[in-house]
């Protein structure tokens, strides 16, 4: 997957997002985005992601859920 794909994916994510919610993607929610994905591509099995409260994990992981349909991933499981 080049970053091509990635930026079309957040394309298309933050277009959703903008058009349900009304915002976009922080540049520092992108940079977490991309370092899970990054994770995912070399097989990591598990990932945590510790951030501030407010600061859009939740947001962060319905785009890891919607890379996971666009790639086929069988299992993404989110834990709070």
């Amino acid at each position: 997957m080049g970053l091509e794909y990635m930026s079309e994916l957040f394309i298309s994510f933050d277009g959703l997002i903008h058009n349900k919610l009304g915002f976009e993607l922080r540049k520092y929610q992108k940079h977490v985005a991309i370092k899970i994905i990054e994770a995912l591509k070399n097989d990591s099995r598990l990932i945590i992601v510790s951030m501030p409260t407010g600061s859009g994990k939740t947001l962060i992981e319905i785009f890891t859920a919607y890379y996971g349909i666009h790639r086929d991933i069988p299992r993404i499981l989110v834990e709070l």
